[in-house]
């Protein structure tokens, strides 16, 4: 007869499988996956191009809207964060922002219609940013906050952009290539040891 060696289960494991299979974080998961197949990606790709920077033209905002969608439709709420070393505490991450982000682009369609008659990707990019403007401006804050925890899908457009290497290298206004690696055969200046290899 063989046996087969099972891992001890841990309290911390039996209360993360107890937690991902109730029935309410389920749901939730459930209605956030859904929100984000229901992002208007016309409303989004307008919104992009009001709000960000005029230097990154269209094909930037539409790169930081397929990237902000791949997070969006990926994001998974109530994942366990990597913590310290040395550190008991536990975080998760918050419940899914989708469902709220849908509304906003919701609430901004509704009022292009409302003040000006026309869909928000209709309207010229002026007005486009003052219905953004008045939308966020209840939530306004001093620094981006994370983009799970923007109180507005604008600001958390925004805080996907500024933390890409492509805003990255608007920001500074030099190709830095942030989260990318260049390979030492491409730079001009190798180590001293490796000079006459």
């Amino acid at each position: 007869m063989n046996f087969v060696a099972v891992e001890p289960l841990s309290r911390r494991r039996l209360l993360a499988t107890l937690a991902a299979s109730s029935p309410l974080l389920i749901a939730q998961r459930r209605r956030a996956s859904h929100a984000a197949k229901r992002i208007d990606r016309a409303t989004l790709t307008a919104l992009a191009e009001a709000i960000l920077p005029s230097a990154i033209e269209t094909a930037g905002a539409a790169a930081a809207v397929d990237g902000f969608d791949r997070w969006l439709s990926g994001y998974r709420g109530g994942a366990e964060l990597l913590h310290g070393y040395g550190s008991s505490e536990v975080r998760y991450t918050p419940a899914s922002p989708a469902p709220r982000f849908e509304a906003d682009l919701v609430a901004l369609e509704r009022a292009a219609r409302d003040r000006h008659g026309e869909g928000f990707a209709q309207l010229p990019a002026d007005q486009r940013r003052a219905l953004v403007t008045a939308a966020i401006e209840p939530h306004a804050e001093a620094a981006l906050p994370p983009i799970a925890r923007a109180k507005h899908v604008a600001i958390a457009l925004i805080a996907f952009w500024a933390e890409s290497p492509a805003g990255f290298d608007v920001g500074y206004g030099a190709r830095i290539g942030r989260l990318g690696c260049r390979p030492l055969a491409t730079n001009p200046d190798r180590p001293a040891g490796l000079r006459g290899v």
